[in-house]
């Protein structure tokens, strides 16, 4: 058998898939389906009713100052996650991955500073997304874990020893006792080791 391209092939009509595109009567078969596409678009809208139509120049014009080089998702710099408010700031020096929590824009532009990263802005309704200057507060990670614990009806420890809050879940003295003992430990071990 001979190809279109007129080389000779075992049992094959076409030497290669660029032959077989190239056939006339794949040619024939590309036309008519151009024919009946536009036909069916004459007679049946497109459900988006800008195909194959362009827009004026103004138009575009118009769109490209809309977008200003962002994407037609964007929607100001301005998103949610885990109820915060992000607002999309790269210049920032504490953002993540160009956003910063708006919470923290409020506090900054009301106290005229960058906040800290060991500062941290509390939300005194507890309302995620209540970023107006009254309802923030400054503090620490560690009384803001406090503060939560407060609001959720958990209280913390008392010392062993003296019967005092203590700081943090996780010891079971408070600052004075931890320290007495840690002392009377170290005197031990000096002895000891006489």
């Amino acid at each position: 058998m001979k190809c279109y391209c007129g080389k000779e092939t075992e049992n094959k009509k076409f030497c290669s898939s660029k032959c077989a595109n190239k056939s006339p009567r794949n040619e024939e078969y590309y036309e008519n389906l151009s024919k009946l596409r536009k036909n069916y678009l004459k007679t049946h809208k497109h459900p988006k009713g800008m195909l194959g139509k362009k827009h004026s120049q103004t138009t575009k014009n118009l769109l490209k100052a809309k977008r200003k080089g962002r994407k037609p998702s964007w929607k100001g710099g301005k998103t949610k996650s885990n109820g915060y408010v992000l607002i999309f700031m790269p210049e920032h020096p504490f953002s993540q991955n160009g956003y910063v929590k708006e919470h923290r824009l409020v506090m900054e532009a009301h106290l005229s500073r960058t906040l800290l990263p060991t500062e941290v802005v509390h939300h005194i309704n507890g309302i995620k997304d209540d970023n107006r200057i009254e309802n923030l507060v400054i503090t620490t990670n560690s009384k803001h874990t406090i503060l939560h614990n407060h609001e959720r009806g958990k209280s913390l420890p008392n010392c062993l020893n003296c019967g005092k809050e203590v700081s943090s879940h996780s010891s079971k003295r408070c600052a004075n006792c931890y320290h007495k003992s840690r002392n009377e430990q170290l005197k031990y071990e000096k002895v000891r080791a006489w």
